[in-house]
């Protein structure tokens, strides 16, 4: 395009010819549309300036602050024509798109943010957790500023700090349930009905459907009456009444197993009890021991150890009762024994004296107490048993052992009046199983015949013997004739007695 200046710089005016003129025509029709053409452009770029130009600017200036942090905010402000200058060089539907996604971007944030807010104020968050929802409201309500201001860019960090915040809190729910549980127990356990109900009223809050509330609850409700229990069994014990303060404390520990205030005080409670029982039980006992009521003194003492089992007085007093019991079972075996002598109970009177040498095997009493009845018990047993089964005196080897121990006991000086009777008894047994009877054995002379344990009598018609009392067998014998066997007892009211013993069947 020609330049203005070309085109309005005069020239040499000349008489033009025919052919001048037309040219001349053609000249002025060139110029008039480059006019034409310069004008429209001068308008368009002068509406550009006043109508497109300054929204270009806006737009470009709200897309380059966001992206800047605040310390670069003085320099874009000591620089904004420069920045105007360059929005204006730079603005195209590329920085339009970009603004609209940094808006977006923003709305997003906010949204999120806005919906845990709202999961958050359904569990109370404003109650449990208001210095944090304060400092969100503020970081939203900087954040609604900026977008408002379209410095989205700005405004989608804070959205975006809201945001997390509140994700860190909704994440952080559990573990503030947990530990306000941890916190209501140890309220609990120490006894402060104020603070747990306010911790219990928090953790309802964060987890209202949670089983363990619904346990702990029930201690809070028995709250009120442990702690009455724990001051009555106190003042029980104030007053000396332990067995009571023990049986008020038990009650309590009922309503709740776990309260630990109730435990202790229980356990000090018991130990006191104890040692109170253990006391009375000693003081009884030594009393007992000093009237030698061992038995009564054993009882106590027992009792004291039962309480207290490690217990160096009890073992002392124990090892005391025992040297008192052992010297008056002593002295009670001693005496026994005596009286157990006198009445020739001599069984009796050699367990007196085992049993007291068990217990010291150098008694002197009875040591030579049992020298003296212990072959006094024998005699009476042997004695004893010839009078109870006077028949064993038939046989010739019982006999003599009768004989004997008649014999031996003659000769103990001073018999009792039982001794005296065995002897009388046994020395009558032993004459009548000595007594020979007369016995008659008939033959007829042909039979050999044996009397078994006392001879072969041989073959003959009749035959007289004289036999001790007793039970007694004889066989016959002979050659082509059965065998004959005859069974018979000799005793003073069978005799005089005839036996036939003859073989007459023949074989």
């Amino acid at each position: 395009m020609s330049d203005n200046r070309d085109i309005l710089t005069p020239t040499p005016f000349k008489a033009a010819t025919i052919e001048n003129k037309s040219n001349a025509t053609t000249g002025e029709g060139k110029v008039s549309r480059r006019l034409f053409f310069l004008i429209s452009g001068l308008t368009c770029i002068v509406l550009f300036v006043i109508l497109w130009l300054p929204s270009l600017v806006s737009q470009q200036q709200n897309e380059v602050l966001p992206l800047t942090d605040t310390a670069n905010t003085t320099n874009n402000n000591i620089n904004s024509k420069a920045s105007l200058q360059k929005a204006q060089d730079t603005a195209s539907p590329w920085a339009d798109a970009a603004l609209e996604k940094s808006k977006q971007n923003a709305l997003e944030l906010a949204t999120e943010a806005a919906e845990i807010k709202s999961r958050l104020e359904k569990f109370d968050a404003p109650i449990w957790a208001p210095d944090i929802i304060e400092d969100v409201e503020l970081i939203a309500s900087n954040a609604d500023e900026a977008y408002r201001a379209k410095e989205y860019g700005l405004a989608a960090v804070e959205y975006e700090k809201a945001r997390d915040t509140l994700l860190t809190l909704e994440a952080s729910v559990p573990d503030r349930f947990e530990k306000i549980l941890a916190d209501l127990r140890l309220s609990i356990d120490g006894g402060d009905i104020q603070k747990s109900e306010d911790l219990f009223s928090q953790a309802s809050l964060l987890n209202p459907v949670s089983s363990r509330l619904t346990k702990i609850d029930l201690r809070m409700n028995t709250l009120p009456k442990i702690l009455t229990a724990l001051e009555q069994g106190q003042l029980l014990e104030k007053q000396g009444q332990l067995q009571q303060a023990v049986m008020t404390l038990q009650e309590a520990s009922k309503l709740d197993p776990e309260h630990p205030l109730v435990l202790d005080a229980l356990k000090i409670a018991n130990a006191k009890l104890t040692k109170s029982q253990f006391d009375k039980a000693m003081s009884i006992g030594y009393q007992a021991l000093e009237k030698s009521n061992l038995s009564r003194a054993r009882q106590q003492f027992t009792q004291a150890k039962t309480l207290d089992p490690l217990s160096i007085e009890v073992r002392t007093a124990i090892t005391e009762l025992k040297e008192l019991e052992m010297r008056s079972r002593l002295f009670i075996l001693r005496k026994e024994s005596v009286a157990l002598e006198s009445q020739e109970n001599w069984i009796g009177a050699e367990k007196r004296f085992s049993e007291a040498l068990k217990r010291d095997k150098n008694l002197l009493f009875a040591n030579q107490g049992l020298a003296r009845v212990a072959p006094r018990r024998v005699l009476d047993q042997m004695l004893n048993g010839f009078i109870e089964d006077p028949e064993k005196l038939k046989i010739r080897k019982v006999a003599q052992e009768a004989a004997n121990a008649l014999f031996d006991a003659r000769q103990i000086p001073r018999p009792g009046p039982r001794l005296k009777n065995q002897i009388n008894t046994v020395a009558t047994l032993l004459e009548e199983a000595n007594t020979k009877l007369p016995v008659k054995i008939i033959s007829d002379g042909l039979t050999s015949i044996t009397l078994y344990k006392v001879a072969e009598l041989g073959k003959f018609d009749s035959r007289k013997l004289l036999l001790r009392p007793g039970s007694y067998t004889a066989a016959g014998f002979r050659n082509e004739y059965r065998d004959i066997r005859i069974s018979f007892d000799v005793t003073k009211e069978t005799t005089p007695l005839e036996i036939s013993i003859k073989c007459e069947e023949t074989i």
